[in-house]
This record gives C-alpha cells, sequence and structure tokens, in this order.
C-alpha cells in the first residue's frame, strides 16, 4: 500500500486493563490524541493526519508494561474506565468505571448488542512500505464475573481503504470469526 491512505479506527470498549499482572504498569492521560498517535502508536515510515478521538478524557492515554507481564513495553491504552484503573491490582469483583458516554454503532454491530462507554481512537495513514503491523493486548477488568453475562467487554480493530473491503475488524479470535470480547477470550470458553 505504498502511498496510499489507509483510515483506522481502533475502538475499545475495555473496561480497566489490570487482569493478573505480575506487577504494576504506570499510566499517564496527559498526552493528546495526536501525540499518542504519532509518538507512541506509529513508528517511522508512517503518516497520520485526520487523528481523533472520541469517548472519556480519562479513558485513553499512555501506559508503560515493563514492569508488568502484559507483552508490551509501552503502548496506547483506551478503557471504557478510566486509565488510572488499569494501575490494578485487579483484587475487586465490584470495581468498575462508569463514563457515561456513548457506546459506538460499529461495535453495536459487532457485539449485537448496545454498547456503552466507547473509547474511539481514529486516524487515516500513509505507510512508506506495503506492510504495516500493529500490536494490542486485550484485557478487561470484567474478567471473571463478567464472562458469558451481558457485560461483555468488546476490542475492534478497523481497517479500511484500497485494496480492502469496505470496514474490516481484524481483532479476531485466531482462525476464527469471532469477536475479541471477554466473552471469547477466556478460561471457560477459548
Amino acid at each position: 500500500m505504498k502511498g496510499l491512505a489507509v483510515g483506522i479506527l481502533i475502538v475499545s470498549l475495555i473496561d480497566v486493563t489490570s487482569v493478573r499482572l505480575s506487577a504494576q504498569l504506570s499510566v499517564n492521560s496527559t498526552l493528546t490524541a495526536q501525540q499518542l498517535v504519532d509518538e507512541v502508536l506509529l513508528g517511522p515510515g508512517v503518516v497520520a493526519f485526520n487523528i481523533q478521538y472520541t469517548g472519556h478524557a480519562q479513558a485513553i492515554g499512555y501506559f508503560n508494561g515493563t514492569n508488568s507481564n502484559i507483552g508490551l513495553d509501552s503502548g496506547i491504552i483506551l478503557t471504557s474506565g478510566i486509565i488510572a484503573g488499569a494501575v490494578g491490582p485487579n483484587n475487586s469483583t465490584q470495581f468498575t468505571g462508569i463514563n457515561l458516554t456513548p457506546g459506538n454503532s460499529i461495535l453495536d454491530s459487532i457485539a449485537q448488542q448496545p454498547t456503552l462507554d466507547a473509547a474511539v481512537l481514529e486516524f487515516d495513514f500513509i505507510p512508506s512500505s506495503d506492510t504495516v503491523k500493529f500490536r494490542y493486548v486485550f484485557a478487561s477488568e470484567e474478567y471473571y464475573e463478567g464472562v458469558c453475562t451481558p457485560y461483555n467487554d468488546i476490542f475492534a480493530f478497523l481497517i479500511s481503504g484500497p485494496s480492502i473491503a469496505g470496514v474490516q475488524n481484524i481483532a479476531l479470535i485466531p482462525n476464527t470469526n469471532l469477536p475479541v470480547t471477554i466473552s471469547s477470550v477466556n478460561e471457560g470458553i477459548i
């Protein structure tokens, strides 16, 4: 896709990222969406524009995971709660974050139910090569009490652009068409 603009939409309904961490995350909510995309998410050879964030102001930020076992040293954190709750530990079945913000119609369609408290990061980008890679970790404060209940935290990584038919969710359970949710990624189901 060299030289072509590709639209990307990252939509998250991740409640709080503090599941079974061996140590704590550190988080920072002071960076703008522009800074998070340009300085944290994208590497050299990628130009981003039309960067927009929709959601609660405390539901997006930067995380440092070098002292945890999440598998990423750093990145962007999106949550349906507040990112400060991701620091953990996750030792209460009653902790939750309710932002009183809207859900997202695309997530509604993927989840097959209404969503709430969506955190949406959208941007267009132009890669200088034919390959772009993104890594993500899905976690939720709703593990384990929310598994297979109506409270089904969901993550979607949507991409569209040249040579892509429509909008595709690329955050799927490997070798399936199942979206990434607490009811599809857990010890009891998959």
